[in-house]
């Protein structure tokens, strides 16, 4: 399994941005999961930072929560 956070609120280099939140990528041999709860869409260009390119995103939305399964 791996797990890359892309947005929290803080950053280690300048090179991601940072902002209230959190958003991870979960990864396992199976499945590609986004789980965000960001203020923004900051996480694509922290994803993009991290060379993680997502082809197609199927979501599950609520208030307060977004996944996102991630078919690449």
């Amino acid at each position: 399994m791996k797990i890359v956070t892309l947005t929290e609120n803080t950053s280690v280099s300048e090179e991601y941005g940072n902002e209230h939140g959190l958003s991870l990528y979960i990864e396992t041999e199976t499945h590609q999961l986004l789980f965000d709860v960001g203020a923004s869409s900051l996480f694509a260009e922290n994803a993009e930072n991290w060379g993680l390119i997502f082809q197609k995103w199927i979501t599950w939305s609520s208030a307060m929560v977004t996944m996102i399964m991630v078919v690449v």
